[in-house]
């Protein structure tokens, strides 16, 4: 039995006995950290254990109220629950769309743990859904996988200040009251925000009101900077999540070469947000030894922005734990970036690349001792490009536009696969690609771009497409100029 009590010792639990004890006997008998996965024992024991949190119903309603379960948690305490991402019982068959939003919402919370009765319709693993829906699912496991160094710091910081990974918001914002109004809004560490997805959408698209409190905030997968202190209605496609983070932030994450957490002495991908300048302390430990409390290390990464000329310090790594390693390969990637005028690493000229599909440059540092500070400087030319919303427009027009070019077979106008795109509107569905070709070229490429996307109906009016076919290709990318 878990759940009852011990008729041989009044009051006492069997379930907060038995996480006690499975606990203490691997603190006792073992070298690595002990962890315990299990049901709840009541406060206080959950000191010793991992958080169950139950056989959820596979409902868009129980998915509305774990964000605000997790983060109220965080008030007596308790930081680490585990949930059934995708519900567990009351359902034949798995939704994708409601599978896919508890996935993102998964990937950003302190446990990211599927689970489901055993039933034949209820096959969770990636590679049981369709292609459109198993690439989303694949990329929102890889961005767990992605975001685990900045993660792992912000445990350290709760293991030392008793505040939770994920957090209410007026823990920062006490006296906004739309900060108690948002319920599901959380915090995820220090400098991201999550707004989650709980309600299904329609035609493809979910509508969410956020709260941002004061400040700026970069939409991260729309590429939107936005103004705070104000409540504003937003729109995500199925492979969009709203998580905001800080403007000017760094985040230490890892690379898509990371299939595990087994080591610790991965390359460190810096990503910096627009919007100012940043600073963060990465955390590192053995990762499963005991010895945690005192032996660590840290390194402080810090950017600022000074007028075209921006500087990013990786500063020497300070403290030790055993099997630390002597070098790390770390890199720089500066989201909604212009090609560079020069870049140089500790001085010297060094090269770059350009992803044309997260509209980013990156620069690697070559893999050195981390006793030593490595700084980046990266000048741009005199012109700012505006990017502002861009990374969510190109890839929904090129979405679009492969759809009504190549499956146009589904819509009343069965013909329409026999338009040859023209100069003015071809360009727009490949405009990461030509801003990855040829990066000295962006500020005429955004440029061009946002012209065409300003006056899209007309755009698509000399293009040749009917009101009806114009009115379809609008409501596929959400189009509300």
């Amino acid at each position: 039995q878990q759940q009852p009590t011990d008729p041989a010792v009044e009051g006492l639990s069997n379930t907060w006995w038995l996480n006690y004890v499975f606990f203490s006997d691997m603190e006792k008998n073992r070298d690595v950290r002990p962890m315990l996965y299990h049901r709840w024992g009541g406060l206080g024991n959950h000191r010793y254990q991992i958080g169950f949190s139950g056989d959820a119903s596979i409902t868009w309603a129980s998915l509305d109220f774990q964000p605000y379960f997790n983060s109220t948690a965080s008030n007596v305490l308790y930081g680490y629950w585990s949930h059934d991402i995708g519900g567990h019982h009351m359902a034949d068959r798995i939704d994708p769309e409601l599978y896919i939003r508890w996935m993102q919402f998964g990937a950003l919370s302190p446990v990211m743990r599927t689970h489901s009765a055993k039933s034949a319709g209820l096959k969770k693993e990636v590679w049981n859904f369709a292609p459109e829906h198993a690439d989303i699912l694949r990329s929102t496991i890889r961005q767990r996988y992605a975001l685990a160094p900045y993660i792992y710091t912000m445990a350290r910081k709760a293991y030392d200040e008793g505040i939770s990974l994920c957090r209410p918001m007026y823990y920062e914002w006490p006296e906004a009251s739309e900060a108690y109004a948002f319920r599901n809004q959380y915090l995820f560490g220090d400098d991201i925000l999550v707004a989650p997805v709980t309600a299904p959408g329609k035609e493809g698209y979910a509508t969410v009101k956020v709260w941002l409190p004061e400040g700026k905030w970069y939409e991260w997968q729309t590429g939107t900077m936005l103004d705070g202190g104000r409540t504003v209605e937003r729109t995500f496609a199925l492979d969009e999540y709203p998580v905001y983070v800080r403007a000017g932030a760094i985040l230490p994450m890892y690379g898509d070469t990371v299939k595990n957490l087994n080591a610790n002495d991965e390359e460190i991908l810096l990503t910096l947000f627009p919007g100012g300048s940043g600073e963060f302390s990465l955390y590192e430990d053995n990762g499963d030894d005991k010895r945690y409390a005192a032996e660590f290390a840290r390194t402080h990464l810090k950017s600022v922005r000074n007028g075209n000329l921006l500087t990013v310090t990786v500063g020497k790594r300070t403290g030790a734990y055993c099997g630390m390693p002597a070098e790390r390969k770390f890199s720089v990637k500066v989201l909604a970036s212009a090609a560079p005028a020069s870049v140089t690493v500790d001085g010297a000229k060094a090269d770059w690349t350009y992803l044309g599909e997260e509209f980013a440059l990156v620069v690697e540092i070559p893999r050195t001792d981390c006793a030593a500070e490595k700084v980046v400087c990266i000048r741009y030319e005199d012109a700012e490009v505006d990017f502002n919303g861009v990374p969510a427009a190109a890839r929904r027009m090129a979405r679009a536009m492969e759809e009504f070019k190549y499956h146009a077979a589904r819509k009343p106008w069965e013909q329409s696969w026999r338009y040859t795109y023209t100069d003015e509107f071809g360009p727009m569905g490949s405009i990461a690609e030509a801003v990855e070709y040829a990066p000295e070229r962006i500020p005429q490429l955004i440029g061009e771009f946002r012209k065409a996307y300003d006056d899209l109906p007309g755009v698509l009016r000399r293009q040749g497409l009917s009101q009806e076919e114009s009115e379809w290709f609008l409501n596929q990318i959400t189009y509300n100029r």
